[in-house]
């Protein structure tokens, strides 16, 4: 076993999310400021988490969910105000920290997450709409789309599709369907989408 260090001696607790095919790791660890998304970038004998620069300022809050082959991370941020952002920090970028991820047109609440990403930078997660509800999405070449607008039709049964948890080289996503049986949302399903773009 190999424990993973903290960013301070001080404040020990802490996850793993993810690790890619390198054994790069990705998750969050508690610091004076509050949970700060961090990548380990090596298993050596100690490894020591890099804390990743997720702007804006006012995060009170934040923690990697996925990595991909290269080291990218996604997750999400906790601001000040109360919104949750969704982010993605590339390895090969400039340098400049993650990139806030937009969130759906017209929603009043902020809300958005990250929790799948591939390897061809395409990033999936969930995100709060203009009804108010949180939907899978997909974000691909710096747009959002909702995947129940994605599609052309949704199964019998399926009231919406409310957040895409994993994506793969060949497009498809894993994904949780609210079922129209349940009572507020209570009932949900995986679905896997095939490629729909």
């Amino acid at each position: 076993m190999l424990p993973l260090a903290p960013l301070d001696a001080a404040y020990p607790r802490g996850a793993r999310s993810a690790v890619d095919d390198a054994g790069v790791v990705a998750g969050w660890v508690d610091s004076a400021a509050g949970p700060r998304a961090v990548r380990w970038p090596a298993l050596d004998a100690a490894p020591v988490p890099i804390e990743l620069a997720v702007a804006p300022a006012a995060v009170v809050a934040s923690e990697a969910r996925a990595i991909d082959a290269a080291g990218d991370v996604a997750g999400r941020a906790t601001l000040d105000d109360g919104r949750v952002i969704a982010f993605v920090d590339r390895v090969g970028g400039a340098g400049a920290g993650a990139t806030v991820l937009p969130g759906l047109p017209g929603a009043t609440a902020g809300f958005a997450e990250a929790l799948g990403l591939d390897d061809l930078g395409r990033v999936v997660g969930a995100a709060r709409g203009a009804d108010g509800a949180v939907h899978a999405v997909l974000w691909t070449d710096g747009a959002i789309v909702a995947l129940d607008d994605a599609l052309a039709g949704l199964p019998t049964g399926v009231r919406y599709l409310s957040a895409a948890v994993g994506i793969d080289g060949a497009r498809r996503i894993a994904a949780e369907a609210v079922m129209a049986s349940g009572v507020d949302d209570e009932v949900r399903r995986i679905a896997i989408l095939t490629p729909i773009w």
